[in-house]
């Protein structure tokens, strides 16, 4: 998978998921200060930056299953983390199919 098919798939499940509103973002491979990390979003000012780890090119599954999670951070205000309000807007995605085949 590359950087490019990345962005396509956040403009897509941007579209199908999130009605569009997401900002756009800015979306790679990057390598991982900790090798175990999936990925991780930066929400500063300016455009909000999603970083995938690179070591995961080739399953795109959890390429695609990691970038949804990060999605719903840039979707959900900066102060809300991994929580009940976390959890509800994953568990919206999934009943609406965004995780179909992927886990």
């Amino acid at each position: 998978m590359t950087n490019a098919e990345l962005r396509r798939l956040f403009r897509q499940y941007n579209r199908d998921y999130f009605s569009g509103k997401l900002p756009n973002a800015d979306i790679r491979f990057a390598t991982m200060d900790r090798e175990n990390d999936l990925g991780f979003c930066l929400l500063f000012a300016g455009v909000p930056e999603i970083r995938i780890n690179k070591r995961l090119k080739r399953w795109p599954k959890l390429v695609r299953s990691t970038l949804l999670h990060e999605m719903v951070h840039i979707a959900l205000p900066r102060h809300v983390q991994h929580g009940p309000r976390f959890n509800r807007e994953l568990a919206r995605l999934i009943s609406e199919g965004a995780y179909d085949g992927l886990l």
